[in-house]
């Protein structure tokens, strides 16, 4: 599936979507529940973690797969853009920045 070149095919709301989009939806309805009590601070580690690991892995793979392209795969895209900015406030928890940011 993620060989680049070999065309699988993509389903959309497959059984798997289904899956994470329902854990996502409760994940959520739980942290709006408890939005008034501190959440435990394994949370915010976890969720760095992940933030981390698929940006590197991502990286990873294009070299592996040798489509690395200063072009496409520079971490410039919003997308990534926002994923360090995430790490960044995570670590820091600057409220100038996230201000900024959020203009």
């Amino acid at each position: 599936m993620f060989i680049p070149g070999e065309m699988t095919d993509f389903q959309l709301f497959s059984l798997s979507h289904m899956v994470v989009l329902f854990l996502f939806f409760l994940l959520m309805l739980w942290m709006t529940l408890q939005k008034n009590a501190k959440l435990p601070n394994w949370i915010g580690v976890l969720l760095l973690l992940i933030l981390l690991t698929s940006e590197i892995s991502y990286q990873v793979w294009a070299v592996t797969y040798g489509v690395w392209d200063a072009r496409f795969f520079l971490p410039l895209q919003l997308c990534s853009f926002s994923t360090f900015f995430g790490i960044f406030l995570y670590w820091k928890r600057n409220q100038n920045v996230f201000t900024f940011i959020t203009i």
